[in-house]
């Protein structure tokens, strides 16, 4: 259990730095994800989250591929209702020499705090994993 807290605040933590040096002040997908990151680590988020993992653990490469990626790309997809409250959903794609991300993230439109997380890995002959995080926090 306490891994798989570190390995969610690992990341996010690379996730915002890496964020947080190529996002632009236009790019609002990319601000937005920035921003419910930051939000969310800093309201409990790892107290409550639920992990499911198959495939390759690929938790312990996210801050090679955060960290060191040749391409970031983030957009908004669509709106999608949580549990009935209301939520945006954004898609994020890392590319880097150790792997490739891809997510989809689920942002309450009222807190602006992670709600979801669909996050597929690929480590290329290393293999591939697939990660789904659903976020509760410390009330």
């Amino acid at each position: 259990m306490k891994f798989r807290r570190l390995s969610i605040v690992t990341g996010a933590i690379c996730a915002a730095v890496a964020l947080s040096q190529l996002a632009l002040a236009d790019d609002a997908a990319c601000q937005a994800i920035v921003a419910a990151n930051g939000k969310s680590f800093s309201n409990g988020v790892s107290v409550n989250t639920k992990i499911n993992k198959t495939g390759v653990d690929f938790a312990k490469a996210t801050p090679k591929i955060f960290g060191n990626y040749s391409k970031l790309i983030c957009a908004y997809v669509r709106d999608e209702p949580i549990k009935g409250a209301p939520a945006s959903v954004y898609s994020q794609r890392y590319e880097s020499s150790a792997g490739i991300t891809n997510a989809q993230i689920w942002i309450s439109k009222k807190t602006g705090l992670l709600l979801r997380e669909e996050l597929d890995g690929d480590l290329g002959p290393k293999g591939k994993g697939h990660e789904s995080m659903i976020f509760g926090y410390a009330k």
